[in-house]
């Protein structure tokens, strides 16, 4: 039966692949990356069959966070300016670039791995003009961070980062575990005289570094912020209390919303309380959340 599958997914792949420049599939010749067209958005996304949390559910649906993908484009303008902050393998990045022809998207994914099948999707849709890729973590300040990939082969685009590589080989216990600097930015600096519009955040708890880095563009344009709110993450990696997380937010302006997975979108103001009371009864990792000013 295994052999069965292996034999499908090497047609599949091939039949996939078979009419994409050979130029563009170099430097995955022998990997388990394929291409799949996105039908909703018409882009092309090239991703890894193997990893069951972001390319399988592509590869087999055909989409990725439903519910909250499709907020996102409702959000999106022709001239729409986006930041996607932990963009893998680019499936938020490709969609705001279908769907934005004179816009501009701001893509930061520190991985390399994700990084070049990114670059690769790039190219293959045209997005050169539209896309520009930079392959540097952000957080609140330019410096030198570590990244681990957490020895997980199920969910090869999951990274985790941290300044004290000591802390992060504490908690990362895998024995196959890789560890790697990596430059960052901080985007108030790298991005100062840029209007943005949208800010796509999702990079496993190093949010709060993220944000305290970008405090200027928040102040100054107030974009709509569609983040991953996972308490966990934020308390281990971020250092820092989820509901103080969410306060940064407020303080500036900010009400809170969320995207449930049958699409319908649930609004908090600023009830943070209302919001924590609602994740616990969910029993989940994480929330899908939309801030607005």
């Amino acid at each position: 039966m295994l052999k069965s599958w292996e034999s499908k997914l090497r047609n599949l792949r091939v039949e996939l692949l078979g009419n994409i420049p050979d130029i563009l599939l170099k430097p995955f010749a022998d990997s388990s990356n394929v291409f799949k067209k996105i039908t909703p958005y018409n882009f092309y996304i090239l991703l890894n069959i193997q990893d069951k949390y972001i390319g399988r559910p592509l590869m087999l649906k055909g989409s990725y966070e439903q519910s909250t993908s499709e907020t996102f484009a409702k959000y999106l303008k022709p001239d729409s300016c986006i930041v996607d902050i932990g963009a893998n393998i680019g499936y938020y990045s490709l969609l705001a670039a279908s769907q934005c022809p004179r816009g501009k998207v701001f893509s930061f994914e520190p991985d390399n791995n994700n990084f070049q099948l990114l670059k690769t999707s790039i190219a293959y849709n045209g997005f050169e003009e539209i896309i520009q890729l930079y392959n540097f973590a952000v957080s609140d300040a330019n410096k030198t961070i570590i990244i681990s990939d957490l020895g997980n082969t199920s969910n090869s685009g999951a990274r985790v980062t941290s300044e004290n590589e000591d802390f992060l080989k504490s908690v990362v216990s895998a024995p196959d575990a890789n560890f790697k600097k990596i430059e960052a930015v901080q985007l108030d600096s790298f991005l100062k005289e840029i209007k943005i519009d949208i800010v796509k955040i999702d990079i496993e708890g190093h949010e709060p570094y993220a944000i305290r880095g970008m405090m200027n563009i928040l102040r100054r344009d107030k974009p709509i912020i569609f983040a991953e709110f996972a308490p966990s993450n934020l308390k281990l990696f971020g250092g820092i209390d989820p509901s103080d997380f969410l306060d940064i937010f407020l303080d500036i302006g900010y009400h809170i919303s969320l995207v449930e997975r049958s699409g319908k979108l649930i609004k908090f103001g600023k009830d943070i309380p209302a919001i924590m009371n609602y994740f616990e009864r969910q029993k989940t990792h994480h929330l899908d959340i939309i801030l607005t000013a």
